[in-house]
């Protein structure tokens, strides 16, 4: 305890409290003169990213879905060239900001909501960085062939952890309280329909018998309206998918909230967490 006081008057910012005399106070007087200083600066950091979370929201909602409905009318039914020097064109000021919604919103969101959640700096550095690689392979997009084996790995490994996640779901649920077991199954059922949706782009992107990367076997089979229903599809599961996802921690947090309002301890919560 004596050793930690330095480290706790620097990490607090206690410019007024001395290292020595936290050290040499009782424990009482110690944890009463630090709790005010621990306290602000905590709720300092909650507000801080909470804001970057809602300023991630809004830029992110805004610019990627809603002004879309404006925008994309524009740019799908004027030719291309007409946009050549203006803030319209391809790479300017408009597409840009578009283009950045997705990387920086969810880069400002994840930073905010770790904060938020009171995360240690170690796990927000970390998913920071996450979100800024994220970000950069969604911006810079190499022009690559069509390499059917590739999809065969990747199709096999997202086959192969959704099985896995399956199993170890199940065997968890064994063991959880009723409500938690309504938002594991909430939450399988968004796995579901996420697979769906992945298997649905498989077979829309390369289909070996018209996909989307064979463009002229489409046109040949005038297969166009049946891919137009299957890029339909594929966006309701993942709706689905969010929507279920969304709900199993809308159960969570509602289960939190009745054990806060009847006193019960955090701990009896945890406890039942897969």
């Amino acid at each position: 305890m004596i050793r930690a006081a330095p480290y706790a008057a620097h990490i607090l910012g206690c410019r007024w409290c001395d290292p020595a005399d936290i050290a040499t106070e009782s424990v009482e007087s110690r944890i009463d003169l630090l709790r005010p200083e621990a306290h602000f600066l905590t709720m300092k950091v909650t507000r801080l990213g909470l804001t970057l979370f809602w300023l991630g929201a809004a830029y992110l909602f805004g610019a990627s879905w809603l002004a879309m409905w404006w925008i994309a009318p524009v740019w799908r039914d004027t030719p291309a060239e007409q946009f050549d020097g203006t803030v319209w064109a391809f790479g300017g000021p408009i597409f840009t900001s578009i283009a950045l919604s997705v990387p920086v919103g969810i880069l400002l969101m994840v930073v905010g909501s770790l904060l938020y959640g009171q995360a240690e700096r170690g796990r927000v550095a970390l998913f920071a960085a996450g979100a800024v690689v994220l970000g950069l392979s969604l911006l810079l997009v190499p022009t690559l062939n069509y390499y059917p084996v590739g999809f065969g790995i990747l199709g096999g490994l997202i086959t192969m952890f959704f099985v896995g996640a399956f199993l170890i779901r199940a065997r968890n649920r064994r063991e959880l309280p009723p409500v938690l077991k309504t938002a594991s199954d909430l939450q399988m059922i968004a796995h579901i329909m996420f697979f769906v949706a992945a298997s649905l782009s498989c077979s829309a992107l390369g289909n070996p018998f018209g996909g989307l990367f064979f463009p002229e076997k489409i046109l040949e089979a005038d297969a166009l309206p049946w891919y137009y229903s299957m890029g339909t599809k594929i966006a309701v599961f993942f709706a689905l998918g969010f929507l279920l996802s969304f709900s199993s921690q809308y159960v969570l947090h509602r289960r939190r909230a009745s054990q806060r309002s009847k006193g019960e301890s955090p701990a009896s919560f945890e406890a039942g967490l897969p």
